[in-house]
């Protein structure tokens, strides 16, 4: 019974709070909170192993993009939420997973992801 339970569980992307991912980023991390974004990657080292499951709506791969071949490329959670609505402008990875009516802002709410200012500004600029 408990297998069946677990395979409807959806796990919350770190980097925009999609809820619908399939695996947990990383096997021992935490929920979200304002400390979870002061670590620093490559992630794998503080929370064991990663699902390198690819986020539906901002393309985030969990142990990969966090720990590429280039340390100095590696994305923080933070980092890669400014890349991804600099680079697409907030564009789903997948645009056929997109909720209808979704709105970024109400996404990153519910997750209670701390947000820069310039993220802030960013999502702002999105939703108008």
């Amino acid at each position: 019974m408990q297998g069946s339970a677990n395979k409807n569980q959806t796990h919350t992307c770190p980097v925009c709070g999609n809820d619908k991912l399939k695996s947990k980023p990383y096997q021992n991390m935490p929920p979200i909170s304002p400390a979870l974004y002061e670590a620093q990657p490559p992630y794998e080292n503080l929370w064991g192993k990663a699902s390198y499951e690819v986020c539906g709506c901002c393309g985030f791969e969990f142990g990969n993009d966090d720990n590429g071949m280039d340390p100095e490329l590696n994305s923080t959670f933070a980092s890669g939420l400014m890349d991804w609505l600099n680079d697409t402008g907030g564009e789903w990875f997948w645009p056929e997973d997109k909720p209808a009516n979704w709105s970024l802002s109400a996404q990153i709410q519910r997750a209670g992801i701390p947000l820069s200012d310039e993220a802030k500004e960013a999502i702002e600029q999105l939703d108008r």
